[in-house]
């Protein structure tokens, strides 16, 4: 066993065992999850020291599994041992952080995600790595949010919640669809974080898909078959000084939102520091925001011009149509005006601004960067021209690989 005398120390499972079966009068466990081989070491104390001396809550979901904060097989140890002594597991959602209160020692401590960083502890470090505080009896204010306050349940703010059977079932069939990736602790590899990411952002479709539609002989009105073969007519649904380009507005705000916020390196691309997400993200939820505003009032002038020359074209075809209607429209023609009928064909035929319009859309893409090209001296070098205030390109850290798990 370690030294344990350092108020600022570490904590990995070994010490936690350790603290697990100090306990005497009373043992509290607040905590994400934790392994199957704690639970049991907790299922054992629990039974020593009675269903009232032990409270344990965890945060019984599937993502705690996968993330590598505990297991499944932990939660139904507990649940378990809970319920053979008439009492719950408690969880409560989100809870991120480590607390244990072994009669009159209170350690706080911060898990590890396994899926993402190694344990505290790395063989090739030269020295432990803390990750806990040991602050001797628990202060007030922590006692009271978990329920050993003056005021007892009262006051209790963590783990009211008791771990239903239902919900542990619907948490082990998550695990079962999409089971969490084993984890080799005897290997650490190095991982890394990029301060930079690849963007593209385009502004698509702000034109109109058409600008003019054919006109077949049959709505001319001209009968004679041989005709019909002979003529072609196209019809303009735009005035000729309609521009078939619109959102230039648009196409600026873009083009200042990549000066403001993204780089390009050239030979590479477009790049976004990564401090600057969230403020980029904004700026494109605004042009999304924008464009929609702008289809808007760009589909009601559309429509309204397609109207207008729907309106003339009716005008200038309903004679010859009313002298020669044609043959199969006879059977429409009973129960609908022949100027209706033909407001209708030439509505199907025109389509309508909110079909012309649909395709507009903002584009964003991201790309992450490779460790490979953050290491690329032609990139590096075209990084630090380009973003010369920007001292690290990535970081890098331990972290725990996958492992596959062996068939049968």
């Amino acid at each position: 066993m370690r030294d344990i005398r350092h108020t600022v120390t570490l904590v990995d499972d070994a010490y936690l065992e350790w603290m697990f079966s100090s306990a005497r009068q009373r043992l509290i466990i607040i905590a994400p999850g934790m392994s199957a081989s704690l639970a049991r070491v907790v299922a054992d104390r629990w039974r020593i020291l009675g269903s009232h001396q032990v409270m344990v809550t965890l945060d019984v979901d599937a993502e705690v599994c996968r993330l590598g904060y505990g297991e499944i097989e932990a939660v139904t140890i507990l649940a378990e041992a809970a319920r053979t002594l008439g009492t719950t597991l408690n969880t409560h959602a989100g809870v991120r952080i480590g607390v244990v209160i072994a009669d009159d020692e209170t350690l706080i401590y911060a898990p590890t995600p396994l899926c993402v960083e190694a344990g505290p502890y790395s063989a090739a470090a030269s020295r432990l790595k803390p990750n806990a505080v040991r602050i001797g009896p628990p202060p007030p204010e922590l006692a009271q949010d978990i329920g050993l306050g003056p005021h007892g349940v009262r006051g209790q703010t963590i783990g009211l919640d008791a771990a239903e059977k239902s919900r542990i079932r619907a948490v082990e069939e998550d695990l079962a669809a999409i089971p969490p990736q084993a984890f080799n602790l005897g290997r650490i590899l190095r991982g890394y974080t990029s301060r930079l990411e690849f963007v593209e952002l385009r502004l698509k479709g702000c034109q109109l898909k058409r600008r003019s539609v054919k006109i077949t002989p049959e709505l001319m009105g001209i009968a004679d078959a041989a005709t019909q073969r002979l003529l072609k007519s196209t019809f303009s649904l735009v005035d000729a000084d309609e521009s078939p380009v619109w959102g230039e507005e648009l196409v600026k705000i873009k083009e200042f939102i990549v000066n403001r916020y993204l780089v390009h390196l050239p030979g590479f691309g477009l790049v976004l520091r990564v401090q600057d997400r969230p403020a980029f993200e904004l700026a494109v939820r605004t042009l999304r925001k924008m464009l929609n505003r702008a289809r808007v009032r760009k589909c009601a002038r559309l429509q309204a011009s397609i109207d207008r020359r729907i309106h003339k074209l009716e005008e200038a075809l309903l004679p010859a149509l009313t002298r020669h209607p044609p043959p199969h429209w006879k059977h429409d023609l009973v129960c609908t005006p022949l100027r209706e009928l033909l407001r209708k064909k030439l509505t199907a035929l025109t389509g309508t601004a909110r079909e012309q319009l649909s395709d507009a859309r903002v584009d964003l893409r991201y790309k992450g960067v490779t460790l490979e090209t953050l290491k690329d001296p032609a990139f590096i070098a075209a990084a630090r021209k380009g973003m010369p205030d920007l001292d690290n390109l990535h970081d890098e850290l331990d972290v725990t690989p996958a492992v596959k798990k062996r068939a049968g």
